[in-house]
This record gives C-alpha cells, structure tokens and sequence, in this order.
C-alpha cells in the first residue's frame, strides 16, 4: 500500500472526513512531507484504530492549512514524530489540542470547565525546529503543563500570528528547553498577555532563551512588556528587537520578585536593531533604577511612541539626582547608559515628536555617544539644541522636528534682544535636510551670518514642511549648487521660494515640489538690475505646483526658464496662472488677464480673486508643444500626445 511514498498533497476533497486510518498510516513508512489543505469536512488527520506507535517515522513536513472542521490531528495516546522538522498549521478554526484521547478527558465532562492545550504529553516533537501557528482563534494555550520530555528542544523559530484567545506564548513547562529558540514572531494576538508566564517559576527555575536572535511582536493589545527581566539577562545572542502597534505595551523588561537590588544590570552584546512603533502606553525600557549596554546598536527607531519624554541619559548623572528614598517626580529617561558602553556603533536614529532627546542640557557627552549617527531624526524645545550636532561630522540624514529655533545657530539671550551667532564647523557629509513642523523658524541662517562658508556644502535634499512664518530660503548656511531635491509644503510665510541669486545655481535640480503656500507669489524673485534675465535647469525632471492660490507666475520678471528634461508637470489648485512649456522647453508662466482682478492690497499679503465664470471655460491647462511631458492640472491628467495645446 504505497510503501515508498514520499510526498502526499491532498486539496480540496471536501467528502473526506479523515484522510488515513492508523493501520494505513503504519504503511506510509516512508512518508517525508504531507501537506493537506482546504478539505471542508475534515475532522482528524488519522482515525485511530488501534495504537497509533510507529507511524510517520520519517516525516519531516507537515502542513494542515484551510481546514474549517479540522478539530484535532489525531484521536489516541500518543504519536511520536521522530524527525518532523517542520509543522504549519494554519487556518484551522476548530483545532484546540493536536492529540485527543477520549479515555483520558472523559474524566472531565464539562469541556468548558477545563482547560484544553495544543500539545501536550501525547505528542513527542524532538526534532522540530520551525512551528508556525497561525489563524487558530479558539486556542488559549500552547503548551501543557505537562509535556513529553523529548519535545520542543530542537525549536530553532516559532511564529503565532492571529490566535485571538490565545493568553500567553509561554508556559513555566518549556523551561530548559528554548535553548536551540533564534527567531520569535507573534503577530496579531489580541488576548496575550504576557510572552513569558512566570507566574509559577522560582530563582533556580526560570526561562533561558541564551540563542534568541530576533523578537518581532505587532498588534498586541492586550501585552504589557516583551521579557521578564530574568530572560533579558540572558540575551547574549539577541541582534533585532521590532515592536508594532500595541497599545497597553508599559515596558519592555518586566520587574520581577526577587531579592531587591540598588539597581539592574542589562547587557545587549549584539543587538543591532530596535524599533518601536505606534506604543502609545510606552515609558521605560524597564521600570526600575537599572544600567543598560548597547556596543553594536545601529538603528534605533522611536515612531509614535508619545509617553517616551527622554531618550537617554547617563546613568551616574541620573542616579546621583535620584532620591531614591522618595517617588521620582523627575522624567524618567528610556535608556540609562554607561558612557563608553552604549551606542558605539548607533548610525540611524529616530525619535519621536514628544521625546527629548537627552535628559541633561545638550553637552559633549551627547555628540560624543553619538559620534557615528549618519542618520538622525528627532524633536526638541531646547532653544539652543542645533549646536550639539556641529560635532556629529558623520551625519548624512538630518531631520529636525519642532524645534524652537528662530534661525539655524542664531540664538536670542534671555531677556534681552540681542543675538548669539554661533560659528559652526562645516558639516561636509549632510546630504539630507528636512525641517519640519517649525513655528518660530524666520530663516535658515541670515545672509552673510556664516563667515567660514557653508555649514552644508554638500546638501542634496531639502524639505521645509510646516514653518509658517519663514520668510525665505536664502542662507549663507547652505550650498544650493549640489541640490536634486527641493521640497516646501505648508510655509504661509514665503511670498517667494528662492531669490535669483540662489535659483542661478540649481543646476543639478532633479524634483521641485512646492504645496501649500497660501501667500506665495512668484517661486523664483528676480530684481530688475538683474543683468541675466535665463536661467536653464537643466536637469529638473519632475515640477509639482499645489495649493499655491496667490501665485501670479513662476517669476513676474522678464526670466526665461528653460527646462529641457522636464518629464512631469503637476499644477494643482493655482487658479491665477497658465504655464506654458515651448518645443525646445522653455518654461513660462502667464497670469490670465480677464479673470484677475486685484481686490485688496495690504503690506503684508496681496489678496487676488479670480472671476468664475472665465474659469469654468478657461481651466489651468498649460500651453504645451513638448509631446514628452506628462502634465496633470487642476486634478486632470493627461499624456500629451501632439502640439495640440499650443
């Protein structure tokens, strides 16, 4: 009866209620790998018959997948599945327990008063090394507190996703035997509440994970902290902890009872990746006074995290302020460091808008920790918090969130109205600038504020976003003549984006995007005496105007734009202008005569308006004869296929 079978997939028979009786299963001594999937009645995988010893001796693969009635794997005492390596099972809705013995759970009658397991005695796994469990919302525990003592000790990577009654991951009874455990990822699972139950472990009793490699948890609700501290001890081998969108997460390390101490001690040796997103209940890495080390951390991310109010501090600066006699009324800082020990090897960090990113005021400890960050993003309200990144001459990515600042390295001295320039040092690696969400921010450095040259010589990328009362982009801080991209969106502030001077030495200009600004007139100010009246940017491919409504022209001077590369034209909700884009690619913009008319005129805005019945006949279509630019305007798109528009 098929003896040297091998491989068995079984689909969509939807008349079997079992698929082997033991005695047949017995034949299939050769069986490597089995996968059933989609069978709608499908009760149990082996009617037992008999003892269901000596079956599947050489199965390696198991697949139970889409098996809306699959209530259990098999009815008896006991399988042992000798070098099953891999068990997937997946969209079972019924399955509770992997092994039913009537005998044995007919001493309890009522199945709601006792509690059922996935695998327990009856199961013997001591080759398993990837369990995924995935979509079995009736199941609350994985493991019995009784297992059978060859199981589960080879399990390299575990991975629970969308059991919804499922409390916990693991049970006291898997202790000792998460040794060979590298990967962990539980996604979904609404109702757990802690990953490690510790509730009945002792000091000479508890979990050891010494080979975890990677944590990923996301959407957890019910989940108040990742690790017993007990277990964080332990994490020598730990490279990425990710935790997602679980939103009664407290800690990440969980105090335990035990003989008190000053303070803990938590070693990361090879962490190299922490991300922590969307945990809004999030405060402390853990709630104790404790000392943590990060060598080879690269990338830290904090992404709406809003209860974490410090980043980090120094742990002897911190403890010598603590009282400890009384309640900390201070902020506690997420990470307490050792100098010397911590964030050696940081390149990326990103923190949230409400996070501080220091607990002291900014100092040289701080650049020095982070010595190595090429990427950064973070807020602060410290007024002079600009001058403690001139030291990090690694940077590459800077990205700065409500900050407090008038000017970039220009501050006001307190009470008085004089102004602190300070000098800083060139910062030759930043290619990326964004500023975002910057009320007080007047410019980006005064004209002629910088003697030594430009801070960012070498810039690429800017974005302003949100800097509502910026007054323009010209600074000596910043060299325009490597920039490829420039973004602006929300500053009511700029009347124009860009003086002449400036728009002269966008030669390498690949993307232009300017939304939301609502007192804009012109993007590039030109003056009169200009002697040059062309400039040609050359390399501009992309050009996106939106949201601009007092816009009366790309420049309201005799300027003529060449734009010969220009692929995509984007005009939104800028109802004072048409553009017109000639064959050999100039650029120019017109105001629409018969629909303007200027209606009240101010020393800080000029207000226009514009006819509406001209403007149902007269759309912001372009005059285009460049049958290679993609345009959409005022919301229609089009390819313009020949010169028809010109």
């Amino acid at each position: 009866m098929m003896p040297n079978l091998t491989t068995l997939t079984v689909h969509q028979c939807d008349s079997l209620r079992f698929l082997f009786s033991s005695s047949m299963a017995k034949c299939l001594g050769q069986l490597k790998n089995l996968k059933i999937s989609n069978c709608q009645i499908m009760e149990e995988i082996v009617r037992n018959e008999e003892n269901t010893y000596d079956m599947f001796d050489k199965l390696s693969r198991l697949e139970l997948q889409h098996l809306p009635s699959l209530a259990r794997f098999s009815s008896g005492s006991y399988i042992k599945f000798p070098s099953l390596a891999f068990l997937d099972l997946d969209d079972c809705p019924k399955l509770e327990t992997f092994i039913f013995d009537a005998k044995s759970e007919n001493i309890t009658t009522n199945k709601e008063e006792r509690d059922i397991e996935l695998f327990d005695e009856k199961v013997e796994f001591p080759s398993l090394d990837i369990l995924w469990i995935q979509d079995l919302p009736k199941l609350k525990t994985i493991f019995h507190n009784q297992l059978h003592s060859d199981s589960f000790g080879k399990l390299r990577i575990m991975d629970v996703s969308r059991c919804h009654n499922l409390i916990n991951i693991f049970e006291p009874s898997i202790m000792g035997r998460l040794n060979a455990l590298e990967t962990l990822q539980i996604m979904q699972c609404q109702s757990v509440q802690v990953v490690y139950d510790t509730s009945s472990t002792t000091q000479l009793n508890s979990f050891d994970c010494p080979n975890l490699n990677a944590v990923q948890i996301n959407a957890c609700d019910s989940l108040k902290n990742i690790f017993p501290a007990s277990v964080a001890k332990d994490l020598n081998q730990l490279s990425k902890l990710q935790v997602e969108n679980c939103s009664s997460i407290e800690e990440v390390v969980a105090k335990e009872e035990g003989p008190k101490t000053t303070y803990e001690e938590f070693k990361f040796p090879k962490v190299e990746t922490l991300i922590f997103e969307t945990l809004p209940q999030l405060r402390s890495f853990y709630p104790g006074l404790y000392v943590s080390n990060w060598p080879l951390l690269n990338e830290l991310n904090f992404e709406q995290c809003g209860s974490v109010e410090i980043f980090a501090a120094e742990f002897s600066t911190y403890q010598d302020k603590l009282d400890l006699s009384h309640p900390r009324p201070m902020k506690q800082p997420f990470f307490l460091i050792e100098k010397g020990k911590s964030f050696l090897n940081l390149e990326k960090l990103m923190l949230d808008k409400n996070t501080e990113i220091w607990y002291e005021p900014y100092g040289p400890l701080l650049a020095e920790l982070l010595s190595k960050v090429k990427s950064i993003y973070f807020a602060t309200s410290h007024p002079k918090s600009d001058v403690f990144f001139e030291n990090l001459q690694n940077i590459e990515h800077l990205r700065v969130l409500s900050a407090p600042w008038k000017e970039l390295f220009v501050h006001d001295h307190q009470g008085s109205g004089s102004r602190e320039i300070h000098e800083v040092e060139t910062l030759p690696r930043v290619k990326t600038l964004w500023l975002i969400d910057m009320p007080e921010l007047i410019h980006l450095g005064m004209e002629n504020s910088q003697a030594g040259g430009p801070v960012f010589p070498n810039l690429e990328v800017l974005s302003v976003n949100k800097c509502g009362i910026l007054e323009n982009l010209a600074s000596t801080l910043i060299s325009f003549r490597n920039l490829t991209v420039l973004t602006i969106w929300s500053c009511h502030g700029l009347q124009y984006l860009i003086p002449y001077s400036v728009a002269k030495n966008l030669q390498q200009l690949q993307n232009l995007e300017v939304e939301s600004c609502q007192r804009m007139v012109e993007i590039v100010a030109s003056k009169e005496d200009d002697p040059e009246n062309e400039i040609a940017f050359s390399c501009l491919q992309h050009l996106k105007l939106s949201g601009l409504p007092s816009l009366q022209g790309f420049c309201t001077g005799n300027c003529i734009f060449k734009v010969p590369s220009l692929e995509n034209l984007i005009v939104e909700d800028c109802q004072l202008i048409d553009l017109k884009i000639s064959s050999d690619g100039l650029l120019q913009s017109d105001l629409t005569p018969e629909r303007l008319h200027v209606t009240e005129e101010t020393d800080d805005v000029l207000m226009l308006s514009y006819s509406r019945e001209t403007d149902r006949d007269q759309t912001e279509q372009p005059m285009i004869a460049d049958s290679r630019v993609d345009v959409t305007i005022a919301g229609l798109s089009a390819k313009n296929e020949s010169s028809s528009f010109a």
